[in-house]
């Protein structure tokens, strides 16, 4: 028999909270696209209340006392931008798959990999230590190798629609963000500028 997944609309405000539609569906059935405004780095870390670069470890799924299904990955923190310094984090995201083969993905939020650098952009945590990424999908960036021997940032935006400055709908965009030295750069600009503005991390 296929998984059966619970499948969500998601509607998300620059916050990034969402509500759930739950609906049933196969597993590989694509779930109905999320909708974000396109965000640019600054708008990402002036919405973000937890900025870093780590290494995904290790993932569990499980579900709350509420019936709230929830993945927590491990994290090994290789920086934290804004937000409390920690070496090691675990961070929580709405969705994914119990052992027993229910679930729920929620259309535009990232299912992050182990064994993945990641480049995140989170909101803050609710009383089930769940966080959201800012602009669904473009608060998940995937740092790789380039073949000059550094680092690129690449984000995925296949589940998300993006919505222009006119208005106008960017389907299945592929985000490339260029080198992970420029996107640090540009991040830090724009925490420094948060800090200039009398806001400090939490």
């Amino acid at each position: 028999m296929p998984l059966k997944l619970i499948l969500s609309l998601a509607a998300a405000a620059l916050a990034g909270w969402l509500l759930a539609l739950p609906l049933q569906s196969s597993l590989g059935r694509e779930a109905r696209a999320g909708t974000a405004e396109r965000l640019d780095i600054e708008a990402r870390v002036a919405a973000s209340k937890l900025v870093l670069l780590g290494d995904v470890r290790a993932a569990r799924t499980f579900q709350t006392p509420a019936g709230r299904i929830l993945t927590e990955y491990d994290l090994i923190v290789e920086r934290t931008y804004w937000g409390q310094e920690a070496p090691y984090r675990s961070v929580r995201l709405p969705g994914g798959v119990l052992a027993d083969g229910s679930g729920m993905l929620i259309s535009g939020v990232p299912q992050l990999k182990v064994g993945e650098q990641v480049f995140l952009f989170l909101t803050g945590a609710d009383d089930d230590q769940m966080r959201m990424p800012v602009g669904l999908s473009q608060g998940h960036l995937r740092v790789v190798p380039n073949p000059e021997g550094g680092r690129s940032v690449i984000g995925w935006t296949r589940s998300t629609s993006l919505v222009d400055e006119h208005g106008q709908l960017q389907r299945d965009a592929a985000v490339g963000v260029g080198s992970l030295a420029e996107l640090s750069a540009l991040v830090q600009a724009s925490v420094q500028a948060r800090r200039a503005a009398g806001e400090l991390p939490k």
